[in-house]
């Protein structure tokens, strides 16, 4: 009949040449056991001369496979063929399932809604066995409805916390790369011009472009709020020390729902904390583990504070006496009962309160709820209406109880060894900050007032004159650490049962070099 289709080859036909059964005849074709080798390369050549082509209906019938993949691609159909990646994307695509036997389906649209739509219905009418995702948007829809689907997906280029198999290009590389050689170049103005912000690679991409110009990092205090002992980190940055090395510091803090400043460092939430001495070592290990570069003080920052009217001088004057104790300070009870020993008085004679979650300040005393409270002898003292001269702080560290510094600056070890240079030049205008903070008053009640607005000057002034000496060792160097000193104040911490890793654990990490005097300039 003149216009019909040529008939088409069958694997009957083949079997009927060759002269075996139709199930020999598939076993050969579709390279199962069951049949000699001789009498495969027969068959195989036979179905060969008369063009047998294998029926993908039959085979997607018996496999339950559509021996397809889709993909779709939300784009204006106008400006599609300018984009010369995904030419190559789709090239690169074809080369490999191509020879798989399994064929691409190509879909294009204009809009989300249709591009969600697309993909429900490449999945639900089983039309191929699997998507690609490319472009991938932060907090990306399609995943969300594939996951429910529950139906296979590759994404191209996706975020590293994204739940489907993922083939990467690195983003980052290659922009940070171009643009370092463009400084080093000499050129000094730049522009940064991209595709939707949404896209993960843009993302990516602008961060590396940017990270090259200048390193972002966010510094997370110890604290609910900034207080004068962040002194050194405000001069630097509003002096223009940090700008000057290209970093972008940003101070973060507030509470502990996220976890603790030493958990969100891990997480890589931040690039610098200021962490306790059993945090640090409770995060160690590969490339999150945290290390030491700095001691923010050169001592501990707890003790007893009352007022002059109390007639408390010295830790066993607390004997009778009504104590404020923060709850779940364990430490510093601990140092608590030490020093009423050492002071030769009894601490089962003391009133000890909890406060719960309330830190009490010098106002407790004022209302006659404390005789006298434990907490930072450098800030809660002053924050009440009495003169300064009625106020009396005892120091754990006036009676040598357990010394200590009060936090270590840190950061992580893989931050670290790709940003030696970084952390040296952060460490340096740091500490000329600190310096600045203890040598220029004017200067540092002028830069800690904003962040501050709700302490009163005299405030400011006066803490500022306790706390500056302990910021510097006896050569009047910011940030050294006794690693000796810490190898005793660990052992004490183990032994009162206060550290989550047994001494050998956080001794090998010393060994290690997870506290370190390397980066800084002295």
């Amino acid at each position: 009949m003149p216009g019909a289709a040529p008939k088409r080859t069958t694997i009957v036909d083949v079997a009927r040449a060759a002269k075996v059964a139709v199930s020999s005849a598939s076993a050969a074709i579709n390279g199962r056991p069951g049949v000699s080798q001789a009498t495969r390369s027969r068959i195989l050549a036979v179905a060969d001369e008369l063009g047998f082509v294998p029926s993908l209906r039959g085979r997607s019938l018996s496999s339950n496979r559509a021996f397809a993949v889709g993909l779709v691609i939300q784009r204006d159909i106008n400006v599609l063929e300018e984009d010369p990646f995904l030419g190559s994307f789709i090239t690169g695509i074809e080369e490999v399932i191509a020879s798989r036997d399994y064929a691409l389906v190509l879909q294009v649209s204009h809009g989300e809604q249709e591009t969600l739509e697309r993909y429900r219905k490449l999945a639900l009418n089983r039309r191929v066995d699997g998507v690609f995702l490319n472009e991938l948007r932060v907090d990306d829809p399609r995943v969300r409805l594939l996951r429910k689907l529950d139906f296979p997906a590759v994404a191209i280029n996706a975020a590293d916390d994204l739940p489907v198999p993922t083939v990467r290009q690195d983003a980052e590389g290659p922009m940070r790369n171009l643009t370092a050689m463009l400084v080093n170049l000499g050129h000094t103005r730049f522009a940064h011009i991209s595709g939707p912000s949404e896209f993960v690679h843009s993302q990516l991409r602008y961060k590396a472009w940017r990270g090259v110009l200048t390193d972002m990092l966010t510094v997370r205090f110890e604290y609910i709020h900034s207080w004068t002992n962040h002194a050194g980190f405000y001069m630097a940055r509003a002096n223009g020390d940090y700008a000057r090395h290209h970093m972008d510091v940003v101070f973060s803090n507030g509470d502990s729902f996220r976890g603790t400043p030493a958990a969100l460092l891990a997480r890589g939430e931040c690039e610098v904390a200021l962490v306790r001495h059993k945090d640090l070592f409770s995060h160690q290990g590969g490339d999150t583990g945290l290390v030491a570069v700095a001691a923010l003080n050169q001592c501990q920052v707890g003790g007893v504070v009352t007022s002059v009217d109390s007639g408390i001088h010295r830790f066993r004057d607390l004997e009778g006496r009504t104590l404020g104790f923060p709850a779940a300070a364990y430490r510093l009870f601990a140092e608590l009962k030490e020093a009423m020993a050492k002071d030769g008085g009894d601490i089962a004679k003391v009133n000890v309160v909890s406060t719960g979650g309330w830190e009490s300040d010098f106002r407790s005393i004022e209302s006659g709820t404390f005789d006298a409270f434990v907490n930072v002898v450098w800030w809660e003292p002053f924050q009440g209406s009495s003169s300064f001269d009625r106020i009396v702080t005892i120091p754990f560290d006036s009676l040598g109880i357990a010394p200590h510094y009060s936090y270590y600056v840190c950061v992580r070890r893989e931050f670290l060894e790709r940003n030696e240079a970084v952390v040296r030049d952060f460490l340096r205008d740091t500490a000329l900050g600190y310096r600045r903070a203890a040598d220029d008053r004017d200067a540092a009640m002028r830069t800690l007032q904003d962040p501050l607005a709700n302490v009163s000057p005299a405030v400011l002034e006066h803490t500022l004159d306790i706390i500056a000496p302990t910021w510097f060792d006896g050569q009047g160097h910011w940030g050294p650490m006794d690693i000796e000193a810490i190898r005793r104040y660990d052992h004490w911490m183990t032994g009162q049962g206060f550290m989550t890793v047994p001494e050998s654990e956080s001794l090998a990490a010393i060994d290690g070099g997870a506290i370190t005097n390397a980066y800084l300039p002295w």
